[in-house]
């Protein structure tokens, strides 16, 4: 906002002033996510997501959908009626 002079510097500052413990919480929040970075949190976050997402994408490979590639159906809730 600086940037593009919506606000002046001095404007800047004292809401800064004002809303010290906003900026505060949001440094602090930055600080834990470097920390958790840094540690490979997030990596084996990321891991464990891609390890569920493929779980569920091999359940959509079970039997109950194989009749859509094969001729004979073989669960019940694809069964024509």
């Amino acid at each position: 906002m600086l940037g593009f002079g919506i606000l002046s510097p001095a404007q800047a500052l004292a809401t800064l002033g004002d809303q010290w413990n906003l900026f505060l919480f949001f440094l602090g929040l930055m600080f834990i996510a470097s920390l958790a970075d840094a540690a490979g949190f997030l990596d084996a976050a990321a891991a464990l997501a891609e390890g569920a997402a493929r779980a569920v994408a091999a359940s959509c490979c079970s039997p109950c959908f194989w009749p859509a590639l094969s001729s004979r159906p073989s669960c019940p809730t694809t069964q024509q009626r």
